[in-house]
């Protein structure tokens, strides 16, 4: 038996891989490299240039110089066998630190970049849910409303006319009606809902009369007053108790009850209490006090305008305009009484000042006309 070397084809690629059990090197099963095989379509690092890297195709490597990124920190880190020095720190943040930018984004500092991603909710069944507070879900619990938060069980004024209220992620809201106010030209105030009558106070779900000093119901240590559509409160001063033992009455803010002090007895049958004062059978004009067993009752003067404008929260009619038949009319103005264009009176000072009724003459014509805004009938055609 004679034997012989074989001879192996060249090859056209620069790194052949002899397979195994075979020959000859060919150019079909990666790339050779260092002792080692490279397969097909994989990129390596050149071992000595860690910034060169390769790529085995065909069973050639093809190779090219990385470009490392711009770095924008002043102290970047570069680690032995690694191309590309990078940052270790995240506008602030150290390496490998996590934190939440907000309640719904988690973020972590990774070689100098800064990896965020964001939560995904679920979808609630209510129509306005809201998440609690440092939680990034919305739940039906609490409500979110045209950017207004409201817990669950409470209103909340969205609007100067509209209080809406939260039960488990389900806002209902309910608009304020505003009587018609009594005057010619109301103005309406930014933040509130209802116009009001030029020099009024709205307060205390109440309209108050310029001028007017009053307690507000929720406090009776202050006293309040009402100039040109503001209020200004002042703490009640107290002076010393009457007696040892003085009590606090309810709606009273000193304690200027002596407890073994006599009761009244008002005409209504009612125990009023040492102290207390009230008005009489309801009455804005008429304020009663007990005073030892004693009922004394002290009635408001106002100047006598029958026709004068009623102002909310106060006694007295306002005088400088008349109010008539539904009709508010200023001061000195002439107006036919009830539509009536035979009986004229004047709004003067809150009372009325009427001419005497016209009389007509008597027409002997048959047909008669009465021309609109006129008294009396005039004739038509011939008598």
């Amino acid at each position: 038996m004679m034997c012989h070397p074989v001879d192996c084809p060249s090859v056209s690629c620069t790194h052949p891989v002899k397979p195994l059990g075979a020959c000859c090197p060919d150019c079909n099963h990666g790339c050779k490299y260092n002792g080692y095989t490279v397969p097909e379509g994989q990129t390596i690092t050149n071992v000595d240039d860690p910034c060169r890297e390769c790529h085995c195709t065909g069973g050639s490597l093809f190779c090219a110089q990385l470009v490392c990124p711009e770095l924008t920190c002043s102290d970047p880190v570069h680690k032995p066998g690694e191309c590309c020095a990078f940052c270790n720190t995240c506008e602030g943040a150290e390496e490998g630190d996590s934190w939440q930018p907000d309640p719904c984004t988690h973020c972590k500092c990774k070689q100098g970049e800064k990896l965020c991603y964001s939560l995904g909710c679920s979808t609630p069944t209510c129509p306005n849910p809201a998440p609690p507070q440092g939680e990034c879900c919305p739940v039906c619990h609490h409500c979110d409303y045209q950017g207004h938060h409201i817990m669950n069980g409470d209103s909340k004024l969205v609007a100067p006319c509209l209080t809406c209220s939260c039960s488990f992620g389900t806002v209902t809201c309910k608009s304020e009606e505003c009587a018609p106010p009594v005057c010619i030209d109301p103005e309406t105030i930014p933040g509130e809902c209802c116009p009001m009558c030029k020099g009024q106070c709205s307060y205390d779900d109440r309209i108050i009369a310029t001028g007017t000093t009053f307690q507000p119901s929720f406090n009776p240590c202050l006293n309040c007053s009402c100039q040109d559509t503001r209020v200004a409160c002042i703490a009640v001063e107290c002076g010393p108790p009457p007696c040892p033992g003085a009590i606090v009455l309810r709606g009273r803010c000193c304690p200027d009850h002596c407890p073994n002090e006599v009761p009244c007895v008002d005409n209504r049958g009612k125990s009023r209490l040492n102290g207390e004062t009230w008005m009489q059978d309801g009455r804005e004009c008429r304020k009663c006090t007990c005073d030892s067993g004693v009922i004394t009752c002290i009635g408001e003067t106002c100047d006598e305008c029958p026709y004068g404008v009623p102002v909310p929260g106060s006694c007295c009619p306002d005088c400088s305009k008349c109010f008539v038949d539904g009709q508010l009319l200023d001061n000195k103005v002439w107006f036919n009484r009830g539509g009536d264009p035979c009986e004229q009176c004047q709004c003067l000072d809150g009372s009325l000042n009427c001419n005497p009724r016209i009389t007509c003459p008597e027409l002997t014509c048959l047909l008669k006309h009465r021309p609109d805004g006129e008294c009396c009938p005039v004739c038509i055609g011939m008598s």
